[in-house]
């Protein structure tokens, strides 16, 4: 049940956060609406196919995308981990 709870959370945020960039790729709306739309694929393809081979064609079509899109990778890996480490309660 945690799983597939989990699962229908990704998918969600995933999905608003397409839509967000969506919104802010509009004309005459400022705001980095294409990023915003590739980290919303990049939430989705943890849990959907067909947005992983989006991505990976993506990455294969613009190797400095795939590049700074891994790097954006980590650094957001590694601050959740930081973050996970920090906030542990203190067991007694």
């Amino acid at each position: 049940m945690k799983a597939k709870l989990r699962r229908v959370g990704i998918i969600t945020i995933g999905w608003l956060t397409i839509l967000a960039g969506i919104l802010l790729a509009l004309p005459f709306v400022p705001g980095p609406g294409v990023l915003v739309i590739l980290i919303g694929l990049y939430i989705l393809s943890s849990e959907q196919h067909w947005a992983r081979h989006l991505l990976d064609g993506l990455h294969r079509r613009f190797p400095k995308l795939a590049t700074t899109m891994h790097q954006a990778r980590e650094r957001a890996r590694n601050w959740v981990r930081r973050r996970k480490v920090n906030h542990q309660p203190v067991s007694e």
